[in-house]
């Protein structure tokens, strides 16, 4: 399945390191892929809940290798060749890969309950693509957020962006079905805000990397995945 293209799309991504689309994908395959995504979070979900003084994370999961083994569909459009190419043509990267890394290569998030979220962080590695399943309205909750940070805004150890500079250029978006988002998380400090009431709110991360032999931080998948057992089986 090919994902549309615009030129301006590679410009503003050159120029913030995110880009958002709004019906990137046909409203029957989101229709489609809302109702397999639904079942597997119902089935095979990992509840995932992280709380410290700075952040919390706490959200449903579904990982790579269910996507493989339950959603061919939806994996093989994490796996086309056609979709690593548009994001190398967005982001300009000279090769575009998939994740050697199942598990966390693709994966489906779901925030349901008032208070869950997706705390301020930055990926491990470039790029990250975002698609949404479901709609929402501001009083839903649950917005992407996403500030872009240069280099020379950075604080040195943390990386994180200040205080001022999160509230003065951080960007909201409300989610809406077949909308989506291609950042590189490196660069762009990005979470997903709380949820306010009870709702569905579906999404799939992709991870495109340079090179399959990337590294990711130890301990990092034991902090995103290790969590209570799947629901069933």
């Amino acid at each position: 399945m090919q994902l549309p293209y615009r030129e301006q799309w590679a410009r503003d991504f050159a120029n913030s390191g995110a880009v958002v689309i709004q019906e990137a994908l046909p409203p029957e395959t989101i229709a489609e892929w809302r109702g397999i995504s639904q079942d597997l979070v119902t089935r095979f979900g990992i509840d995932i809940e992280r709380r410290s003084a700075e952040h919390t994370l706490t959200y449903r999961v579904v990982t790579g290798e269910v996507l493989c083994q339950r959603a061919p569909e939806i994996f093989a459009f994490y796996s086309a060749s056609e979709t690593a190419e548009w994001v190398r043509q967005i982001t300009g990267a000279p090769s575009i890969v998939t994740s050697a890394r199942e598990r966390s290569a693709i994966n489906i998030n779901c925030l349901e309950r008032p208070g869950q979220r997706y705390r301020w962080h930055f990926d491990a590695i470039p790029y990250t693509l975002l698609l949404y399943l479901t709609n929402h309205t501001p009083e839903d909750g649950g917005a992407l957020e996403f500030c872009t940070c240069a280099p020379a805004e950075i604080d040195g150890s943390s990386r994180k962006p200040t205080t001022a500079q999160l509230e003065r250029e951080k960007v909201s978006i409300t989610p809406r079905a077949g909308m989506i988002a291609l950042m590189d998380g490196t660069r762009c400090y990005h979470s997903a805000a709380p949820v306010l009431r009870p709702i569905s709110r579906l999404s799939i991360p992709m991870v495109f990397p340079v090179s399959r032999e990337h590294e990711r931080p130890e301990g990092l998948d034991d902090y995103l995945y290790q969590a209570a057992s799947p629901q069933s089986s």
